[in-house]
């Protein structure tokens, strides 16, 4: 293994670290050990590089080289069936099923959903005159998902949905996922949250039921997943449609909802990127709006690292590791490396103008066999919804300090709510 904290006594601290704080703990052992490094959590030995040989090596590894890490981890919340917890060939085939909603002429289909949705929410915005971006982006991200993934139209069952989310999201203990060991009867945290995925299931449930009543329901995932069979012509069973939508609600609102806090952020303590963005917004070419997008994920990716447990012996930056260590690319630090992004700590969407670095120096959404499969949706979400915003009005931030670092059960978001006030010219 490479040099790092890799004793048993080392384990609680190492994981507390990465829950609290991932890129400074990062940042920390980097120093000191130099890269690669290792550390031992709860959930075994990682090996971790910033560097793009080794991130590249990890990302166009053959696909047995590796297994997912530490599925057990989010198999309460997701199930067992989810494409981000299963393996081999179960796993492509799930790829397969998610694929056609979320890409070529099912995304583009999408785009006038998202602007409508995102209008919407703008207009409430500024007739309230202010906006707490965080909450924004969920409901945007929300309302598309409910329209374009779910085909709820009934505005009584989506609400029903919404709050449900809100409660399973709620009872989502960062321990709970982190510490397996505890998703147990007896620890009260996991009772809770036992109790909530119980109710978001059962109004789950009901909104698919919609879906299969309606012959005319226009088109949706829900839909494509309902008409999918398999190879002896059989429908996915409720278990297998249950994991998939919510593997799609779950990463598809939260993630989003935290970048574009991020980007309002930027955007408004950046009175120069504000103003180039609305000389942009009626042109038919939103390059900039884009890069913005890009440069948000750059410095403040939704995850600190992208990990795989090795299912062989595997040589890497120059260590032979065993079967059963996990790998890391660390996309914090790598976001943050000079020689890919000169002045890195700086906000600087110029960078991404004309051009795109490599997939193992940019890695926002992973990347290999794993890269989501959302990612085209979000960021057209993504940069939707922040037009709509800017088209709705000018703003300036409430407070305009750095927000800080906060842990969002898997994702990193601002610390404190990024608020928006409304002004008038």
């Amino acid at each position: 293994m490479p040099p790092g904290p890799l004793a048993w006594f080392q384990v609680l601290p190492n994981t507390l670290g990465v829950l609290r704080n991932p890129g400074g703990t990062f940042e920390r052992l980097r120093r000191r050990h130099g890269d690669p490094f290792s550390m031992r959590t709860v959930n075994g030995r990682i090996a971790l590089t910033a560097e793009p040989a080794g991130i590249r090596a990890m990302f166009t590894a053959p696909t047995e080289t590796f297994k997912v890490f530490a599925p057990q981890a989010v198999r309460p919340l997701l199930g067992s069936r989810s494409v981000l917890t299963l393996d081999g060939p179960a796993h492509l085939r799930a790829r397969r099923l998610m694929l056609p909603p979320l890409h070529g002429a099912a995304l583009g289909a999408m785009a006038r959903a998202m602007a409508e949705c995102a209008d919407q929410r703008a207009a409430e915005a500024a007739q309230a005159g202010v906006v707490v971006a965080q909450e924004f982006g969920q409901r945007v991200a929300l309302d598309v998902i409910f329209r374009t993934i779910f085909g709820v139209a009934d505005v009584a069952l989506g609400e029903r949905l919404r709050s449900a989310l809100a409660g399973l999201m709620a009872a989502t203990n960062p321990l709970l996922l982190f510490a397996p060991p505890l998703q147990r009867s007896w620890f009260p945290p996991h009772r809770r949250f036992a109790s909530r995925r119980t109710e978001f299931d059962e109004a789950l449930r009901e909104a698919v039921r919609h879906v299969e009543a309606d012959p005319d329901a226009p088109p949706s995932a829900t839909k494509l997943f309902l008409q999918a069979r398999d190879e002896d012509g059989r429908p996915l069973p409720w278990e297998e449609l249950r994991d998939h939508l919510v593997t799609l609600l779950v990463a598809g609102h939260e993630t989003t909802a935290v970048a574009l806090a991020w980007a309002l952020w930027f955007i408004h303590a950046r009175p120069v990127v504000e103003e180039r963005l609305r000389a942009e917004l009626d042109s038919e070419e939103q390059l900039y709006l884009e890069a913005v997008c890009h440069e948000t994920l750059r410095l403040y990716p939704i995850v600190a690292e992208v990990l795989r447990e090795l299912a062989v012996p595997w040589e890497w930056c120059g260590h032979a590791l065993p079967a059963g260590t996990s790998v890391a690319a660390v996309v914090w630090l790598a976001h943050r490396r000079e020689a890919s992004f000169p002045e890195a700590e700086e906000f600087r969407p110029e960078r991404f103008l004309g051009k795109m670095p490599p997939p193992w120096e940019y890695l926002p959404f992973g990347g290999g066999q794993r890269r989501c499969i959302g990612a085209g949706f979000a960021l057209q979400e993504m940069q939707i919804a922040l037009r709509a915003l800017l088209r709705a009005g000018r703003w300036r931030l409430a407070d305009p300090a750095f927000p800080g670092l906060a842990r969002r059960n898997v994702t990193m978001g601002p610390g404190r709510e990024v608020r928006l006030v409304r002004r008038e010219k």
